[in-house]
């Protein structure tokens, strides 16, 4: 009997395991994004006049979208 239990074990235990993988991936996923918008949105605050022209955004565009915390899109 004790080997049945032994066996049913194993399966949980690995399915445990690969729960615990994807959380941790899912979560290093979700901080990358985070860190690329904070850094977005620093770089966007420091462009000029001349530079949010270029790239098609006005002031105003630009003071909303640096206003956004870093877990917002």
């Amino acid at each position: 009997m004790s080997t049945l239990r032994d066996r049913s074990a194993a399966p949980r235990r690995q399915r445990l395991w690969w729960l615990v993988v994807f959380a941790v991936t899912r979560l290093a996923a979700m901080l990358a994004v985070w860190r690329r918008r904070a850094r977005s949105r620093r770089a966007l605050a420091c462009l000029g006049a001349y530079e949010l022209r270029d790239i098609g955004i006005s002031d105003a565009e630009r003071r909303h979208e640096c206003a956004k915390p870093f877990w917002r899109s």
